[in-house]
């Protein structure tokens, strides 16, 4: 019976081995499998950037114009891939999902994602400066190298885990090029930055006031559009993004005074607004809509908190180191997850479960080990990404020479 258990938990696993277990805010349960779907297998997580030199300038606390650097956003990015990393952790350990860790990850569950990509968009704005051409070499280029080179790698070793332990055929060429088309692999978030950068980009043609219809447009025309897993993607967090860089000085102003009652108050007023939002009976082609709407109105009180965090001095610091380097960070975690944990330990004889009469037979001590995992494949990459031909494949070279007056950014700097 148990051997029957772990291998009707793995099968899940194995067709779908990113499920999203549904958000732990009141009634909206249903709608938030909406959103698991809308994020194909994977999460997300870093928004890569042209690269500088690894200079003590481009960790320095100040902006190139000189201003203090906003501590939330790195902060922010920070946690998500925090939660990202450590939902993935409990997918791949058997009850994993049942443990108090992913009970403490679904309280950001909400928030995660949506607060990701608004932080992208809001660092997005410069790209209006550009031509399609600039935009690719200074932008584009570095979100596709990337995913082109890292996605198959990551999807290869997954399916040498189902060949070896399932018998299930290698796949050929066809897969990996459909699986890198249709964005369903565990990098998904680079294919979605890519097209929201150019979506972006699009607008800039467009009156300002008028840009701020898009975002409308998308939510209400979702009954409408074809259910593909990238059609679902938009609708989630195009808006979220389109947002961050539309509304840029209203955040910035936001963000400012996060801290004050009058901010405080929005906040609360706009997660209460949200929660009952998402008790809502609507018909099925509405329930992306009205799941992206709250999504959007949780965002005063995510900024609200990241500010909030960003006062507590040490954990602020980590918290912002770890937003500038999510790239690497997500980069790694899977394929260690895969290459360590399920090669060698999640198939083992003794099996592991919740509650386990046994230290190494527990599905909390096995988060334990898989996080210590991670941080070790986190540090063994952040080393890759040093190394000549392979770094690159991190923080590609640009095409061209940055002209004088675009200004240079970190490889894994939130400040994008």
């Amino acid at each position: 019976m148990q051997e029957e258990t772990r291998k009707n938990f793995t099968h899940r696993i194995r067709d779908n081995r990113c499920e999203r277990p549904p958000y732990s805010t009141g009634g909206a349960g249903f709608l938030a499998e909406k959103t698991h779907e809308a994020t194909g297998p994977h999460l997300p997580a870093q928004l890569p950037v042209p690269p500088e030199p690894r200079t003590a300038a481009a960790t320095t606390p100040s902006t190139p114009q000189g201003k203090p650097r906003m501590a939330w956003p790195d902060l922010a990015k920070g946690l998500s891939i925090i939660g990202v990393v450590l939902l993935h952790i409990c997918l791949a350990v058997p009850d994993g999902m049942y443990t108090t860790a992913a009970h403490i990850n679904e309280l950001i569950a909400p928030l995660r994602m949506p607060l990701f990509f608004l932080v992208s968009g809001f660092f997005s704005v410069k790209v209006f400066r550009f031509n399609f051409a600039e935009l690719f070499v200074h932008r584009l280029w570095f979100l596709l190298v990337p995913y082109v080179l890292w996605t198959p790698l990551e999807l290869f070793a997954k399916r040498i885990e189902f060949f070896v332990f399932w018998d299930e055929p290698l796949p050929d060429q066809d897969f990996y090029v459909e699986a890198l088309w249709t964005s369903e692999n565990m990098y998904w978030f680079l294919h979605s930055l890519f097209f929201f950068t150019i979506a972006l980009w699009s607008t800039k043609f467009l009156h300002p006031w008028l840009r701020w219809s898009i975002p409308l447009a998308i939510i209400l025309g979702a009954p409408i559009a074809p259910e593909t897993p990238m059609t679902e993607k938009v609708v989630t967090y195009l808006p979220c993004f389109l947002l961050g860089a539309y509304a840029r000085p209203l955040i910035e102003r936001y963000a400012e005074n996060a801290l004050k009652p009058i901010e405080l108050a929005v906040a609360c007023g706009t997660l209460l607004l949200s929660r009952e939002i998402s008790r809502f009976s609507v018909s099925e082609v509405w329930e992306l809509s009205l799941l992206t709407l709250t999504h959007l109105l949780y965002l005063p009180a995510a900024i609200a908190s990241a500010v909030l965090l960003s006062k507590i001095s040490l954990l602020s610091e980590g918290l912002q180191w770890i937003g500038r380097h999510t790239l690497v960070i997500y980069l790694s975690h899977p394929i260690v997850l895969t290459l360590l944990f399920g090669y060698f330990f999640r198939y083992r004889e003794e099996g592991i479960e919740l509650y386990s009469d046994t230290l190494l037979g527990s599905s909390g001590v096995w988060i334990l080990l898989c996080i210590g995992f991670t941080i070790a494949g986190a540090a063994a990459m952040e080393l890759l990404s040093h190394v000549p031909l392979i770094g690159r494949s991190i923080a590609p070279h640009g095409l061209v020479p940055r002209r004088v007056g675009v200004e240079k950014q970190a490889p894994v700097s939130a400040n994008s």
